[in-house]
């Protein structure tokens, strides 16, 4: 009975008996679209029929009793074997090596040294970036300034041109 049940939805769907998931999904969605009865004002009644039909099908299809019970297919083998994998480096040195000893004060002192300077050669660095961004920014305006002041210039000669002519 499941199976002529299944095959019944599956014809419904327009589907062969050997349809798998995807294309029951596919298939449902596709027809759903294209019998919703807001998608035909025309013939409300038809649409109305077959997207029920449909939806039923989709429904059965998309249960539990409807699926088709298939085991499931061998893991292939792989051709050859994994490649081998580095063992992670140690972060702590093994026991048997000595640490390394703490830095003397002299030591620590001068690498703090270097630290501040290295701090203090970004921070003027940024500043210069700062400054010529700054620099280009008003030289920038300048230029938009003296443009307008030309065309200022140029508009106001073009009217005093035009009132001597009239005159």
């Amino acid at each position: 009975m499941a199976t002529s049940a299944r095959t019944k939805h599956l014809k419904a769907l327009g589907l062969p008996d050997t349809a798998d998931d995807a294309s029951i999904k596919k298939a449902f969605r596709k027809l759903a679209l294209m019998y919703h009865p807001d998608r035909n004002p025309t013939n409300v009644e038809e649409a109305t029929e077959r997207f029920k039909q449909i939806n039923e099908a989709n429904t059965y299809l998309t249960s539990a009793a409807g699926r088709v019970r298939t085991p499931p297919a061998p893991e292939p083998t792989p051709a050859r074997p994994p490649p081998r994998r580095r063992p992670p480096a140690p972060h702590r040195p093994p026991p048997s090596e000595k640490p390394k000893p703490k830095p003397t004060e002299e030591e620590a002192d001068l690498k703090r040294a270097q630290r501040h300077h290295a701090a203090a050669e970004a921070r003027r660095q940024v500043q210069e970036r700062e400054t010529r961004r700054r620099a280009s920014a008003a030289a920038a305006r300048k230029r938009e300034a003296d443009d307008l002041a030309a065309q200022m210039a140029a508009n106001e000669k073009r009217q005093n041109d035009r009132q001597r002519k009239d005159s």
